[in-house]
């Protein structure tokens, strides 16, 4: 992991006690930052590793967008699922698992600009990282419910998904 050095503009100009008028930057990254993005990067040092590496909050891989009638039917699918197991939840401590590893993959990503009412429905943040563009689904969701899973595999896990849970044989 990267060291990272986070500061607000004011204690890059030398005065401190300047209330900061602009956004904070990441030393390293070359721009400014989303507050959204430079409370997360204090609080997960992961996070801060992810945006020097990535600090662009725009799709930049080659992941083609998941339609708009996939992405509905994946939704009915996984409603009915969450029905069947009573509207069950993942512990607190899976959760915010699954969500450190989301935060550190490549396919978190902002929603698709085309697709920004459907996401907001979906209760999506559209200005900021909150989607995964393999899945189509709303991070913070998904990682909630029992029967989901991360669609991409670790690479240095084989049989194993991001989120470090068994792959499902198919």
């Amino acid at each position: 992991m990267l060291n990272v050095i986070i500061m607000e503009d004011s204690q890059l100009s030398g005065n401190i006690n300047q209330q900061p008028t602009q956004k904070p930057v990441i030393l390293g990254a070359g721009q400014r930052i989303s507050d959204q993005d430079y409370k997360a990067a204090i609080a997960d040092l992961a996070y801060a590793d992810q945006l020097l590496q990535d600090p662009s909050p725009e799709n930049t891989d080659n992941t083609a967008p998941v339609s708009t009638v996939t992405l509905i039917k994946e939704v009915a699918n996984s409603l009915l699922k969450w029905t069947k197991t009573g509207f069950n939840a993942v512990t607190e401590e899976i959760y915010h698992i699954r969500i450190a590893a989301c935060k550190t993959c490549p396919h978190f990503v902002n929603p698709p600009h085309d697709k920004g009412l459907l996401y907001k429905i979906a209760g999506a943040d559209v200005h900021h990282k909150s989607t995964c563009n393999l899945c189509g689904c709303v991070i913070k969701t998904k990682a909630r419910l029992p029967h989901d899973t991360c669609p991409d595999a670790d690479a240095n896990k084989p049989g194993f998904n991001r989120w470090g849970e068994l792959v499902p044989y198919k």
